[in-house]
């Protein structure tokens, strides 16, 4: 028997549940497609949440009463049907968290075995990460906290440092060449909230978090194909996207990786949207106004329905597919279940200060960049990006069922039933834009 719930706890998770009859009606007592459990209420604390999501252990994460209750907070959702350019849409904002030269993907329990990464999301990923340890992490950067405890890992974005002179300009060659030291400076995506010393968000004087002018690292999962059924991500799946071997001479394709100047792009001075490689960009004008370079990296959204991963960390999942017969778009019959795709945002600030003395982006590059970066050759051709799943399964099938199959717009952690992820992540001292590359524990650079 359900425990009883206070009457408030029940009528609170009633009016929060909108049951969407295009996709069953929770709570009548009928599995439909897209529910995980309905056993004919929508109370929660029973083993079948409010909105029809299998609840873990502890109960409803809904519940007040639950652990994790505080990294959640009310707010209005979005409606069904309101995201009228996608077919359904999940975002969150992560902040950096930290650097290394792990992966635990491709090169699990060898420490020090990978170029540089940056990431964001799970504070403790490193060599020695697996499916199971990655739960047992101590925070995460992401909005909700312990509900996402994902990895999301990239390159490290870097440009060479400089030699300056006592008074603190840069110093120039005989051609009039600025002097790299033979150091390199890390490049940080741009943080999501104005920060308190201890790394704790502000806010303002109704409790909101207060933004930067400049939005850091946005984490999509969307409902690519229009009257899919889409599953949750399953417990475990860990998957890569992009080509870390590829070349400006081999460049990968669009619906996997693109570079463009955001702000320049946004302003209408430049229409160059998706590079294959880092573009010049250059600092706003106004010094008081931070442009930012973008990086989108998108993620197969088809699995095999069996692998959790597989000796490539790729072929366990594929892109969609143009049918002729059809002339519509699916998943290959060899990866028939279609998940949420998963896509990274990543904005990193264009200032007179991280773009140094050559007064653009022409020198920026990627730690796994394999070749000579160059005039002919820009760096970022070998963007790429790793994912582990760590997700609360309640929340991330209340995400599933009601934002994406129900096409809603869920931006800034908005679960779709009246909650949303919080903001509030571990106490963390910001590293500022531009910071020296950290050396790497088996050699020097």
């Amino acid at each position: 028997m359900r425990s009883a719930r206070p009457l408030f706890v029940s009528t609170l998770l009633t009016l929060a549940c909108t049951p969407n009859l295009s996709n069953g009606t929770c709570g009548d007592g009928v599995l439909d497609p897209t529910e995980e459990c309905d056993d004919g209420n929508t109370e929660s604390g029973d083993g079948c949440s409010a909105f029809c999501v299998a609840e873990g252990e502890g109960g409803s994460v809904f519940d007040p009463a639950h652990r994790h209750h505080e990294h959640l907070s009310r707010m209005p959702s979005a409606a069904p049907g309101s995201d009228t350019e996608e077919f359904g849409s999940f975002r969150i904002k992560c902040a950096f968290s930290h650097l290394n030269y792990d992966d635990p993907l491709v090169y699990p329990g060898q420490p020090g075995a990978a170029h540089l990464h940056t990431y964001v999301g799970n504070v403790d990923i490193d060599h020695s990460t697996t499916a199971e340890s990655i739960h047992r992490a101590s925070g995460s950067t992401c909005q909700g906290g312990p509900l996402n405890l994902s990895g999301y890992w990239v390159p490290t974005l870097m440009r060479p440092h400089y030699a300056r002179g006592a008074d603190g300009t840069y110093l120039r060659d005989a051609a009039g060449q600025p002097i790299p030291t033979g150091e390199w400076m890390v490049i940080y995506p741009v943080d999501t909230y104005r920060l308190d010393a201890d790394g704790v968000a502000l806010r303002d004087g109704r409790g909101r978090p207060i933004f930067n002018d400049n939005l850091g690292p946005d984490i999509y999962y969307k409902r690519i194909l229009e009257g899919s059924e889409v599953r949750p991500p399953p417990a475990g799946l860990a998957m890569i996207a992009g080509d870390p071997n590829a070349t400006p001479s081999r460049p990968q394709a669009g619906h996997v990786m693109r570079w463009n100047c955001h702000d320049e792009l946004g302003r209408g001075e430049r229409t160059d949207s998706q590079n294959r490689t880092i573009p010049r960009c250059r600092p706003n004008p106004d010094p008081a106004r931070i442009d930012r370079l973008h990086f989108g990296l998108f993620f197969p959204p088809c699995w095999d329905g069996e692998n959790l991963s597989a000796p490539d960390h790729r072929s366990h999942m594929a892109y969609i597919e143009y049918h002729e017969p059809t002339r519509t778009f699916r998943c290959p019959p060899s990866h028939p279940v279609v998940l949420p795709q998963v896509s990274y945002q990543f904005f990193y600030p264009v200032t007179a200060d991280t773009v140094g003395p050559t007064g653009d982006t022409s020198d920026w590059r990627l730690s796994s960049d394999a070749y000579e970066v160059g005039p002919d050759a820009p760096g970022g051709a070998s963007a790429h990006g790793d994912w582990m799943m760590a997700w609360n399964e309640e929340i991330s099938g209340t995400w599933t069922r009601l934002c994406l199959m129900e096409r809603r717009h869920c931006a800034n952690g908005d679960l779709g039933n009246g909650f949303r992820l919080s903001s509030e992540r571990p106490g963390w001292d910001g590293p500022g834009d531009l910071v020296p590359m950290p050396h790497h524990p088996h050699h020097d650079h």
